[in-house]
């Protein structure tokens, strides 16, 4: 299993207008107003009010629908929402990755976005299992 969570310095919600939707045990979110172009995978999908959830986004299917990493524990109709960057710095992702990698038989993926210092598209950091111990390795991609 992969988590991917997204690293950029834009600390602000990225997207909060209109509402989203997705049933019980669903993983695509669908949306009353166009999500920004900005946002995408790792990024944090908060649902606020009522049945109050935080899903992380896999992928964009369109403007006005995501696919999230895990389903919805709770149904969420018309319901308001903010999405996020997952992290603001590097340092702050790796800390939070705890666990046996191995033992979970689970990959840590952080997407760091152009909207960090430095960075020029999107890059991919992963924390893969390895037999004694995990390692980090980066593979530096453009967003399109």
């Amino acid at each position: 299993m992969a988590n991917y969570r997204s690293v950029g310095s834009n600390g602000g919600i990225l997207a909060n207008g209109g509402n989203g939707s997705v049933p019980l045990g669903g993983v695509t979110v669908t949306f009353t107003v166009a999500v920004p172009a900005t946002v995408g995978q790792g990024d944090e999908l908060r649902f606020t009010g009522a049945n109050a959830e935080t899903l992380y986004i896999l992928a964009r299917s369109s403007a006005f629908q995501l696919t999230v990493q895990a389903p919805a524990a709770s149904a969420h109709t018309g319901q308001n929402y903010q999405i996020r960057r997952a992290y603001t710095l590097l340092q702050d992702w790796e800390n939070a990755r705890d666990g046996d990698l191995v033992a979970e038989n689970r990959s840590e993926l952080g997407v760091a976005y152009a909207d960090s210092t430095g960075l020029h598209g999107r890059a991919r950091l992963r924390r893969l299992p390895h037999r004694r111990h995990a390692h980090d390795e980066a593979d530096r991609r453009t967003r399109a």
